[in-house]
């Protein structure tokens, strides 16, 4: 699942809440 999505994915299993604020961001 991981290595099929790109990095930005892999940051969201450790990091989800600051990946997603930035997603959302953006």
């Amino acid at each position: 699942w991981i290595e099929r999505l790109p990095p930005e994915q892999e940051v969201t299993g450790s990091n989800p809440v600051g990946r997603t604020e930035k997603n959302n961001n953006c």
